[in-house]
């Protein structure tokens, strides 16, 4: 059984690739934002794709954990959100709603109800 040793500046090494991938000197990467956490957190937010942000999400969080990157929790957040994202796409679109109707009943429900129901012309009446 090999025992993990210590490098003289006091970290274990951990290799892949052949680069020592705990060793500031040797990774490009360490402590270095991914490109992917941020790109995929940006497309889960604004671009709601299903599917993409979520596979680019655990890419990201794979390549964090490897590389000793900055990012796991946004590409955590950016899976979150897009599989919640998608789970609510099935479901609406079972129900026989697109996003799109779903968006605007609840901008109508912000308004106070659609202008032929409430009677008003405002959003809110006291």
């Amino acid at each position: 059984m090999q025992q993990s040793q210590q490098t003289a500046d006091g970290h274990t090494p951990r290799y892949f690739h052949g680069i020592d991938v705990n060793d500031p000197r040797q990774n490009p990467l360490y402590g270095h934002w991914d490109a992917y956490a941020i790109i995929a957190l940006v497309c889960a937010l604004f671009f709601p794709v299903p599917v993409l942000p979520a596979v680019m999400g655990a890419i990201s969080m794979w390549r964090t954990r490897m590389l000793n990157m900055k990012g796991f929790w946004l590409a955590f957040a950016a899976v979150f959100i897009n599989v919640f994202f998608t789970i609510m796409s099935v479901w609406l679109m079972f129900n026989g709603m697109s996003v799109l109707d779903y968006y605007q009943e609840m901008l109508n429900m912000l308004e106070g109800g659609s202008a032929g129901t409430g009677g008003t012309d405002g959003p809110i009446s006291a």
